[in-house]
């Protein structure tokens, strides 16, 4: 039904209880039906480019859910059982308006990619440390002043985008992601970096620019597998 005029779905909707794939993107969706979670079969669901706000709080049962797609729309909160999706391993939220996550977040420990760019979040919630399953984190063009220390907990992370937010320091547990690749931080504000930098030895791709940097910690001649580091427009001297 993708690419229609639908402004709703029809009441009763969740009773297509053997449904697996929705794909009902470039709408004019501004809601879903309340029983929308005894869709318990689904496992993609694709509602981007719709004029969504709200999803029903019947969402967190959608337990085969693998694959969400919800970009572009407007939704300002998630509800708050957002957490109990635990089959999800795919979530894109990008171009919302989302001012935070919800406390129980992290008990999607099957996500590995998550898509959270370009909303109006400020902190993230101290559960975000309980997402063990997670590879890729996008929160590019956020309000982000601090990243938790429980951030350590994510030694599979490979991918950790952050540009433009408003980051002063990173926390000194960053150096436990041992297993990132690929770090890119433009445009926010860090002042220093910690001296535990030099720990991250897979770093093959570092950007940095456009921050209020001075100096460079002792350890960062250490990150022996860097290929790719941009640096300009700080204040290094």
């Amino acid at each position: 039904v993708q690419h229609n005029r639908l402004e709703s779905l029809p009441d009763g909707f969740g009773g297509l209880g053997a449904l697996q794939m929705l794909a009902a993107h470039h709408n004019r969706l501004a809601g879903l039906p309340g029983d929308f979670g005894d869709l318990g079969a689904l496992q993609r669901l694709e509602l981007h480019h719709n004029a969504l706000s709200a999803l029903p709080a019947s969402f967190g049962r959608l337990a085969s859910l693998q694959s969400l797609d919800l970009q572009r729309n407007a939704l300002a909160a998630l509800p708050d059982n957002f957490g109990e999706l635990q089959a999800l391993q795919t979530a894109d939220l990008q171009h919302n308006v989302l001012e935070s996550l919800p406390a129980g977040f992290g008990g999607l420990t099957n996500m590995r990619t998550l898509h959270l760019q370009d909303n109006k979040l400020d902190a993230l919630p101290e559960s975000f440390g309980q997402l063990s399953g997670l590879r890729s984190v996008h929160l590019e063009e956020n309000a982000l002043r601090a990243i938790p220390e429980v951030l350590a907990r994510l030694d599979g992370v490979r991918t950790f985008l952050a540009p433009k937010n408003m980051l002063i320091e990173l926390p000194e547990g960053i150096a436990s992601l041992q297993g990132l690749h690929t770090l890119g931080l433009l445009r926010n504000k860090l002042r220093t970096l910690p001296q535990s930098f030099g720990r991250l030895s897979l770093l093959q791709y570092l950007d940095l620019q456009d921050n209020l940097l001075q100096a460079l910690p002792d350890s960062f001649g250490q990150l022996a597998a860097l290929e790719t580091v941009h640096l300009q427009s700080n204040r290094l001297s």
